[in-house]
Formats: C-alpha cells, structure tokens, sequence
C-alpha cells in the first residue's frame, strides 16, 4: 500500500525533484550543487513572500506614513534580496563549471 501511495498517477512522489537518486557515488561537488539548487529555490521563494507581503501592507495601509514606511521597506529589501540572490546563483554556476562535477 505504501508502494503504491507513492507512485501514484504514474509520478513517483516518494524522491525529491533535483536530487540525484544515487548519492552513494556523488562526490562533494555534485552533492553540494544539489544541495544549493534546493537553497536556492527555498530563497525565491521566501524572497517572492516577503514582497508580496509588503505589497499587502502598502495596499491596505490606508494613507497611514508609518504602515506604507514598513511596506515599502519590506519592499526594498525584497529587491535587494533578489539582486544578492541572482548574483549569488551566477556566481555558484560560474564555479559549477570552473569546476564539473564528474
């Protein structure tokens, strides 16, 4: 039944999508690639909440400078984590090809 439960519609939901399914031979590298694959995208997303919250708050702080001050700096550091984690991911495919995982 477990089998089951985890192939089903055909779609294996039992691995996580990204990781490779022998880790047993992966070296440093390729395990570490994985592992920032996954970072990265958990950070997108917390990214895309933090400004979507912000524009939450901006829309529903009525004319309140205190409320709209909050949203747009919630904003701001919205972008600015957006542009930190963009380079951060140019710079970890710069290094993936520097060096290969074999």
């Amino acid at each position: 039944m477990k089998q089951l439960a985890l192939q089903l519609g055909g779609y294996d939901v039992g691995k996580f999508p990204g990781l490779n399914d022998n880790l047993r031979n992966a070296t440093l590298g390729s395990a570490l690639s994985q592992v920032l694959n996954i970072v990265f995208v958990v950070a997108g997303f917390l990214m895309f909440f933090w400004a979507f919250w912000g524009v939450f708050e901006y829309i529903f702080a009525g004319g309140n400078k205190e409320g709209l001050g909050k949203a747009r700096a919630k904003i701001t550091w919205a972008i600015v984590g957006f542009i930190i984690l963009s380079l951060a991911f140019a710079i970890s495919q710069y290094i993936e090809q520097l060096f290969p995982a074999k």
